[in-house]
């Protein structure tokens, strides 16, 4: 799992459309493409939050540590899970802050920002087996993956 932003319109999606959780969008589809956008739109800082659903209607969120490169699952004040992810770098850097969870992708495709091949869902492709997007300026996404 790691943390994408930056690229040169890089696409990410997968073939089945299908919202999974009604809470955010959990979609499958080759239509929805994820638009990853330039790099250094928001500042980094140390840690960030992301809530699964409205803060104020769900105790479970994400906490991503950069200094550990692990996001941490908590449901209330209780840590459930966690899992190690890439962090930003020079010029790249992953935005901190608090965000709520947009859209989550199972199997996405990657479509390479600087050749244009897309690569199919799996394991050891940029993107990995899962996407959880967390800011989008409408036309650009970040997440993790």
């Amino acid at each position: 799992m790691g943390v994408w932003f930056g690229g040169k319109g890089a696409i990410a999606s997968s073939p089945i459309p299908e919202v999974i959780n009604n809470n955010y969008p959990v979609i499958r589809t080759n239509s929805q493409p994820i638009r990853i956008p330039p790099p250094k739109v928001l500042e980094p800082k140390k840690d960030y939050e992301l809530h699964l659903g409205k803060p104020e209607t769900s105790n479970v969120r994400l906490v991503l540590r950069l200094s550990d490169r692990r996001v941490y699952v908590f449901d209330g004040d209780e840590e459930i899970a966690s899992y190690p992810v890439a962090v930003g770098k020079a010029g790249w850097e992953t935005p901190t802050g608090n965000f709520e969870v947009i859209q989550t992708v199972e199997n996405p495709q990657w479509q390479n920002p600087w050749t244009g091949e897309i690569m199919p869902p799996g394991p050891d492709t940029a993107l990995g087996l899962r996407w959880i997007g967390f800011w989008s300026d409408g036309e650009n996404t970040i997440g993790f993956h």
